[in-house]
């Protein structure tokens, strides 16, 4: 399991951004990427940047740059979270 921050990317859109990343994730769920989003689940709050998603996920090494057109779809980005 590894802790991600996801953000913005390109227009904005009238889609929270919560929605949007459980969407996403959903997606790639159901495509197969074997990813799963865990249950402590996700938490939005903004910092200097602006808002963004901190998630919980499982995957294999590297899902996030192979899922990289997809999240760009949904307007997102998606880095490990450093706390």
């Amino acid at each position: 399991m590894t802790t991600f921050v996801f953000r913005s990317q390109g227009q904005p859109t009238r889609d929270s951004l919560v929605m949007r990343v459980i969407t996403a994730l959903t997606e790639l769920e159901i495509d197969g990427a074997g990813i799963e989003l865990l249950a402590r689940g996700i938490r939005a709050m903004s910092d200097d940047d602006g808002g963004l998603v901190i998630a919980d996920v499982s995957g294999p090494p590297g899902w996030q740059t192979r899922a990289g057109a997809l999240l760009a779809r949904h307007g997102l980005r998606c880095l490990p979270y450093a706390a």
